[in-house]
């Protein structure tokens, strides 16, 4: 299939070269032949005066007349002219000519040769004798002599050398056999840009054939109906088939010497673009199966073959065709293209991007078609409310019954009972393993029976979508004094909802007073400051609201003018809070932080699901932590929304913490891999600029100097010499990106994608050679108006070594246990088919990444295999062996020791290599 596929794109560009080659597109054929002025001459004689009568050549020059008619010519026809008809034709003929871009005459009738001159004989000839050929045929450089004046091409086709009587008279007469022929000499005279077409070869003789039209003049009519044939191929296709027809006895052939400008007698129509069906997003299941892709079959209103070339992949899954996975620069048929699928692999969620092509007709006409890919979850688990103590005595549960984010039904079975008293669903005593409905898990009651005060244990519920999706629900359960009022929390609940819902100034100070005075805890009190700010501002409305009436008026603006206390956070010898024993917590949802340790408290701020917090301590006999933001807030979270810190989890606190922040460990060894560079280049840095949205980032390398080269490495390297720079410099903070590369394409500025495999948007562009390189910093150039450029070599390693003199910009060596670059040997994952993402690991002193490892980056140099004569002023060292340029800082395929900032290589500058990228340079103002 992949040999089919290479031939069909061969053939279709072969064609498309032989065209261009010929100096001229064949898509704009079309257009060049509407603007040629072209005439055509047709002569056919058969009915000869003094010979017996040819059947063909009237029939063959009015088909002729008509085929080219219909090709643009305009056509004056003349049938059975004697010697002075023929002279006036022709005169006229080369008149018109002179006038035309294109003249084309046809002869059809009896033509010879004497003494190697070639004659066309009119009807009326007598040929007795040889000299009555002055008086009675015409010379065939007449013809040829008219034609000559056309502005660029004449065209003489003669189908003309019949078997004929004229030449046995002239035997008879006395002329030399030798000197006669029925057939044409060859014709060595030709005027410049004219063709003379003979139906057969010199010497020889032509049939007149059996049938309405000569095998010459018909082969010529099926060939006119061709599009697309140039004269000269035109004229093979011709030669072969009277080859043919006559079975080899008859070989027309052609005499002239043509310029490089092609001509079709039928050009092909303009060409029109292939049109592409309607996609629609794919929508997918991240743990899913492969799906249609679902492109449509293409359609070409031309009739072309087409074929299609993959520039774009989505992530978060492989494109395929059976179980081959599809690269960006693929060349795909029309039946592979719409049998593609894509499997996800459970890598990403939401917006996938898309799925690429170009599809192409080789004759220059193109259409880009891209289907979105959005990956959805395959399933979410239901969702409950965080787990909540319940005081009671013997009272319903009022369990919040969870949903389901896919609305899938929901079944619910008891998973735990509590230690001491009996959980019942009316009479029923619920047990572990019990199944409920919704409505039977609303409605549950607890009964302590005779249990003692204090924790009675948990009720918890396992609830489960019928689709592998889980959760639990759970509550604490507390028994309270029999006989005890009801809990604080209760009475302040049920009192302050009576003093919301009335807002009489008289109930809000009643209320005050009660609770000023009330044996609480700590909690409590806490949750009537909260109350009493409230009750406060009702009491103010309703004074200012209801004007000087009653009693009630004064007692509540006397309320009203007092100073509330404002909430505050308790005090952590107050909520007797336990030590836990590790500090640093991640939150498993959404959580809000909160001024006491109950869902009623004042929010104080909020953690989002992955965020992390410091954990001060759990409070005794309730399951909240006491916590600390890192903005420094405190307060409280309940504690099944949070887990303690993994190893996993403190390397991405240390990769995403700024430089200096308590969570960096940079300045201990760090560098593992962090979060990409999609939020580095959110945070920046006063270095850092971006010319354009679609741009490199860029950061400014200051003027300075720097020992370059290593007197102690490999000749290549050596000498150590100190270089220079007056003026400061920008270079690209990443190497160039798989989707800046697109966006360059997109712009009209890069060429295809290259060949790679499963790469992202922040994968480094590879696979590319120094012209690549250039044409993409001439686009940037262009669409921005800087001066962006590779970097020199000198360049290159000034801003790689970030300030230091190390043989890496981080040290001597590798960090034990930790990877700070991609390379084959420098631990981590190590993926022989792609580098990293970009950013991967941290950066060095000039804020630059992947300095060492990655890809190899092409600079401006020419290869010199030593430092002797360099540059001192950090420009581009350009002689050389030029043929070559030079190669910095490793790739990801090779080892350690290849990696290291002064490691340089020649490579053929216009040779691709799969470790081969580039980043960009650019002059500062």
């Amino acid at each position: 299939m992949v040999a089919r596929l290479c031939r069909l794109v061969m053939t279709i560009v072969f064609g498309a070269l032989v065209a261009v080659a010929a100096g001229v597109a064949p898509w704009s054929v079309a257009r060049a032949a509407s603007t040629e002025q072209r005439i055509a001459l047709v002569v056919g004689i058969g009915a000869y005066v003094h010979a017996p009568e040819l059947p063909n050549p009237r029939n063959d020059a009015k088909a002729m007349s008509a085929a080219l008619r219909k090709l643009g010519f305009t056509v004056e026809e003349k049938f059975d002219l004697d010697n002075r008809g023929m002279a006036e034709a022709l005169r006229g003929f080369g008149i018109r000519a002179a006038q035309a871009d294109v003249a084309l005459l046809y002869f059809a009738g009896h033509g010879m040769q004497v003494g190697g001159t070639n004659f066309l004989i009119p009807a009326d000839a007598r040929l007795e004798r040889e000299r009555d050929l002055v008086y009675e045929a015409l010379p065939l450089n007449l013809p040829m002599g008219e034609l000559a004046q056309a502005r660029k091409l004449g065209i003489l086709i003669l189908d003309a050398c019949r078997n004929n009587p004229f030449a046995d008279r002239l035997v008879r007469s006395g002329t030399k056999k030798t000197e006669v022929h029925s057939g044409f000499a060859r014709v060595d005279d030709t005027p410049t840009d004219t063709l003379v077409a003979m139906a057969t070869r010199a010497d020889a003789v032509a049939e007149d054939g059996s049938g309405d039209h000569s095998p010459y003049t018909l082969s010529l009519l099926k060939n006119f109906d061709v599009p697309g044939l140039e004269l000269s191929l035109f004229f093979r296709r011709v030669r072969d088939d009277v080859m043919q027809l006559t079975q080899g006895r008859q070989e027309p052939f052609l005499y002239g010497s043509l310029g490089a400008a092609p001509f079709y007698f039928n050009p092909l129509p303009e060409n029109r673009p292939p049109r592409l069906a309607d996609v629609k997003t794919l929508e997918v299941f991240d743990r899913g199966g492969a799906e249609p892709v679902g492109i449509g079959r293409p359609t070409d209103p031309d009739n072309d073959q087409l074929f299609a070339q993959v520039t774009g992949l989505p992530r978060g899954g492989s494109v395929r065709i059976g179980d081959r996975v599809v690269l960006i620069g693929d060349y795909l048929t029309v039946d592979q293209l719409v049998a593609t699928t894509f499997k996800p692999d459970a890598t990403h969620l939401g917006d996938g991007g898309s799925f690429d092509f170009a599809v192409m007709d080789g004759r220059g006409g193109v259409a880009r078609g891209g289907v979105p890919v959005l990956i959805k979850p395959s399933n979410r688990p239901p969702v409950a409310a965080a787990e909540r103590t319940i005081r009671t005595v013997v009272n319903a549960l009022r369990l919040e019954l969870p949903t389901d984010p896919d609305g899938d039904p929901l079944s619910f079975i008891v998973n735990s009972v509590p230690e001491r008293g009996k959980v019942r669903d009316g009479t029923t005593v619920l047990k572990a393993g019990d199944r409920l409905t919704a409505e039977q898990l609303t409605a549950l009651n607890f009964d302590p029976e005779r249990s003692s005060v204090g924790r009675a244990g948990v009720f918890s519920v396992l609830v489960e979508d019928g689709r592998g999706g889980r959760t639990m629900l759970s509550s604490v359960l507390e028994v309270e004094e029999a006989g005890a009022s009801p809990p604080a929390a209760d009475l302040e609940e049920a009192l302050w909802r009576r003093v919301r819902d009335s807002r009489d100034p008289a109930e809000v100070e009643a209320f005050l007073r009660l609770f000023d005075n009330g044996p609480f805890t700590a909690p409590a009190r806490e949750r009537l400051n909260v109350l009493k700010v409230e009750a406060a501002r009702v009491a103010s409305a309703g004074s200012s609201g209801s004007g000087a009436t009653g009693s009630g008026s004064s007692g509540g603006a006397k309320t009203a003018a007092k100073p509330s206390p404002a909430p505050k956070t308790p005090a952590p010898a107050e909520l007797r809070v336990e030590p836990t024993g590790e500090g640093m917590y991640v939150a498993v949802s959404d959580s809000v932080l909160r001024a006491g340790p109950d869902t009623r408290s004042d929010a104080v701020g909020g953690v989002a699901k992955g965020g992390y917090v410091r954990v001060l301590g759990r409070v005794t006999d309730a399951d909240w932590y006491r916590v600390t933001l890192d903005d420094g807030a405190q307060g409280f979270i309940p504690g099944p929304a949070l887990r303690p810190a993994g190893p996993d989890d403190r390397q991405r606190l240390a990769m995403a913490a700024p430089p200096g922040s308590p969570s960096d460990n940079s300045q201990a060894g760090g560098g593992q891999p962090g979060t990409g560079p999609s939020q580095r280049r959110a945070q920046g840095n006063g270095n850092s600029f971006q010319d354009c949205p679609q741009c490199p980032p860029m950061t400014r390398i200051p003027a300075g100097s720097f020992t370059m080269g290593n007197d102690k490495g490999d000749p290549t390297q050596r000498p150590a010499h100190r270089v220079a720079f007056a003026r400061p410099f920008a270079i690209g903070v990443y190497e160039v990106t798989v989707a800046e590369w697109r966006a360059c394409m997109e712009g009209g500025g890069c060429a295809a994608m290259p060949r790679m495999a499963n790469v992202s948007d922040d994968t480094p562009i590879h696979n590319v050679h120094v012209e690549d390189a250039e044409a993409y910093v001439a686009w940037l150039s262009r669409k921005t108006g800087q001066r962006y450029r590779l970097p020199s070599e000198a360049e290159w390693e000034y801003a790689a070594r970030g300030g230091a003199s190390t043989r890496f910009s981080w040290g001597e060596s590798l960090t034990q246990g930790v990877q700070q670059a991609n390379c084959r040997d420098c631990g981590g994952s190590f993926d022989r088919m792609r580098p990293a993402s970009v950013g991967s690991f941290q950066p060095n002193g000039f804020g630059l990444y992947d300095t060492s490892g990655g890809v190899a980056e092409w600079v401006a140099d020419c290869w010199n295999p030593g430092y002797k004569g360099a540059p001192a002023d950090g420009s581009a060292w350009t002689t050389g062996d030029c043929r070559k340029r030079v190669l910095r800082g490793g790739s990801w395929r090779d080892e350690l020791d290849a990696i290291a900032v002064t490691t340089r290589i020649g490579y053929d500058a216009d040779v691709r290599y799969v470790a081969d990228g580039f980043r960009v340079a650019r002059d500062m103002n």
